[in-house]
């Protein structure tokens, strides 16, 4: 592992137990960022990198801040659009349970640190008829079916 790995690293660490953590000598977060950018880890990244005192001034940091920004705003829409699903299902007795990133969001110490490119819900293949009309109605288009998606 490299220095600028372990660096990605000590930022994940910070940005997740609320704590600033040494960063190795010669890190550059201009250097990692396609990393970063590749493991959908911009919000987790900035997060730590300003708990680690790194400058906003940087270009880098910069560059991180506005597709935070730009993650916060997704995340915040994901979360409206879950909530808005979970209280329909609820209303209409249909069985669901939520999965992966909707469920891991709320064990980090921001929902908006874990990217989520969308929401897994697990739901019973004989209540798609009974779905598709709650969706629909909640604004969502059906893309497609097979034989474990809807």
């Amino acid at each position: 592992m490299d220095h600028q790995q372990r660096a990605v690293i000590a930022l994940m660490k910070s940005a997740l137990t609320c704590q600033p953590q040494a960063l190795p000598e010669g890190f550059t977060l201009e250097e990692s960022l396609e990393l970063i950018k590749k493991h959908h880890m911009t919000n987790l990244i900035y997060d730590g990198a300003v708990r680690c005192g790194l400058s906003r001034q940087d270009p880098a940091m910069q560059q991180l801040f506005r597709l935070y920004l730009r993650q916060l705003i997704k995340s915040e829409g994901q979360q409206s659009a879950i909530a808005r699903i979970r209280e329909a299902f609820l209303e209409e007795n249909i069985d669901f349970m939520l999965l992966k990133g909707s469920r891991m969001k709320d064990l980090y110490p921001k929902p908006e640190l874990r990217y989520m490119g969308d929401a897994d819900i697990l739901i019973r293949v004989e209540q798609y008829d009974r779905i598709r009309p709650v969706m629909e109605r909640l604004g969502f288009a059906e893309n497609g079916e097979s034989d474990h998606e809807l």
